[in-house]
């Protein structure tokens, strides 16, 4: 201790010992805490935002615990919402824009869907609970969409058309993808 501070907590003849001053207080502290409570408590995703629509109506889009959000780039309001739920409020795919549509896929039983965005107004076109990819983003190449599926243990790589949401292929892990890398010794 240096000796400004040895003369703060010096005793008083009286033998009385000054307590510490306190930074916030108890109410502080429970203000914090509730504060962290609701943030915890906002859906949440992992998927990077994507810019969506070209000119003055381009948008910013979340895909989140609660779907897929579309946010005026602005003032951040939002324009619109499509519900997306999964059993664990987890969305962690980047969606994948091909058109005025857009791509999204979740695992926990909700799978990969269409959702068309003309004039903010979201619907699905379709729904496939059978492809469900929990991060790995789903990519277009050559007009089809290519994700990666895990509703079964090894997993698959599938080719998706993008227009009717049906498989055209699916090769699992144990066709000669390797699933794990031998550790390093």
């Amino acid at each position: 201790m240096d000796v400004q501070r040895r003369a703060v907590y010096r005793r008083k003849p009286s033998g009385h010992r000054p307590r510490r001053p306190r930074r916030g207080g108890r109410g502080a502290r429970q203000e914090h805490r509730r504060d962290a409570l609701a943030i915890a408590r906002r859906p949440c995703g992992r998927s990077a935002p994507i810019l969506f629509g070209a000119g003055e109506a381009k948008q910013y889009v979340v895909f989140n615990a609660e779907g897929l959000i579309g946010l005026d780039p602005k003032d951040g309001k939002r324009l619109w919402l499509q519900p997306w739920k999964t059993d664990y409020n987890q969305n962690a795919a980047s969606p994948l824009v091909i058109g005025k549509r857009i791509l999204v896929s979740s695992a926990h039983g909700v799978g990969t869907g269409l959702i068309d965005v003309t004039d903010n107004n979201p619907t699905v076109v379709w729904q496939n609970k059978e492809v469900q990819s929990r991060f790995p983003s789903p990519v277009l190449v050559n007009g089809f969409v290519y994700v990666t599926s895990e509703p079964e243990a090894p997993g698959f790589l599938v080719c998706l058309d993008p227009a009717t949401g049906k498989i055209q292929w699916k090769q699992g892990a144990s066709s000669g993808v390797p699933r794990r890398r031998p550790a390093a010794r």
